[in-house]
């Protein structure tokens, strides 16, 4: 750059000396090139722009950016989470992300809910009130009102106010209002107002639910089990071939009753394909709790009866000996050993 003495820098006028090297500087450094050109080189550092006297040429060095395949090393900031490093094993995302590959998280993926250890992933899951160490696994599972300890897993999944300690598996099982420690698993089970500790578990196509507490409900398309405090146990079917229960072995007992003894206990009645009882219940508790009998047709007993009575009557029974017939045997028999021969040949 060219030397020049001005008058405001002097203070005063210039004399022709240094009014002529004033001249002789602008002459000295002018450029003298037919030609002025820019150029653009390599990326480089921070950047910079640069131009050659000899040439006229004006050179642009972009600067480097950070890119997939770059290598450059970077400074890293403080702290267990900092810019280039994560020390604590997971990922920390603030804001939607969308992940188009396949992911390792090594250490684990953590997505906080709002209260203390409580784990939410999905579309608005676990969104208002999410209490502690509930976790909401679905769209919209758990959104509002999720309480302590409860588990949602399932699109509208315990949506609204899933009771504490509560678990609701599937497509808007317990959805709302799902009492405390209840169990809702299978399509809409237990959907609205499930009672208290109550185990709902449904393969059906359409919504299963109890409100009453201590509930119990196990189903599919065809057949149910299930029990209610008022009702007590029962198992049903559509299928009219399917209405049977067969065990190869069961024992039934009173509350609190000893072995051999059957009082308090009312007994049952079991049907016969015809809808004829074959073993009648008692109307009222007695020591013999179960009879036997039928209303039409015979009775058949398999194996061996052992009993202390027969009471009643029928000349179709075989294998009996009453007191009458004994009698007549008796008094038709010519000595003992005939009385053994016929004997012998009942």
């Amino acid at each position: 750059m060219a030397t020049i003495t001005t008058r405001s820098g002097k203070g005063s006028p210039l004399t022709n000396n240094e009014v002529d090297a004033n001249f002789t500087n602008l002459n000295t450094d002018k450029v003298e090139l037919d030609d002025i050109s820019a150029s653009t080189a390599s990326a480089s550092g921070t950047g910079s722009l640069t131009y050659s006297n000899s040439s006229g040429v004006f050179t642009y060095t972009p600067p480097v950016l950070l890119t997939a395949s770059s290598t450059d090393t970077f400074t890293n900031k403080s702290g267990a989470i900092s810019q280039w490093t994560n020390d604590t094993g997971y990922a920390v995302v603030s804001v939607a992300n969308t992940f188009t590959a396949a992911n390792t998280f090594t250490g684990g993926l953590k997505s906080e809910g709002a209260g203390t250890d409580s784990v939410r992933i999905g579309t608005d899951a676990g969104l208002t009130s999410q209490a502690n160490t509930s976790i909401a696994i679905g769209k919209e599972s758990g959104k509002s009102g999720q309480k302590t300890g409860a588990l949602a897993i399932g699109n509208n999944a315990g949506f609204s106010n899933q009771g504490q300690k509560s678990f609701a598996l599937g497509l808007q099982a317990g959805k709302t209002d799902q009492g405390n420690f209840s169990i809702a698993i299978g399509n809409s089970a237990g959907k609205t107002s499930q009672g208290d500790k109550g185990v709902i578990i449904s393969a059906n196509s359409v919504a299963l639910e109890d409100t009453t507490d201590s509930h119990i409900h196990i189903a599919s398309d065809e057949a149910s089990i299930n029990y209610t405090s008022a009702a007590g146990f029962s198992v049903t079917s559509t299928v009219t071939a399917a209405n049977k229960f067969t065990a190869s072995a069961y024992y039934l007992a009173g509350v609190g009753g000893a072995a051999g003894s059957v009082s308090g206990f009312y007994g049952f009645r079991l049907y016969s394909m015809n809808s004829d009882y074959i073993w009648n219940a008692n109307t009222t508790p007695a020591s013999t709790a179960m009879q036997l009998g039928a209303t039409t047709g015979n009775l058949a007993l398999l194996g061996t009866c052992t009993a202390t009575s027969f009471i009643g009557s029928g000349a179709a029974l075989t294998g009996l000996l009453n007191l009458a017939d004994l009698k007549t045997l008796v008094a038709a028999s010519a000595d003992f050993a005939d009385f053994q021969t016929r004997i012998a040949a009942l």
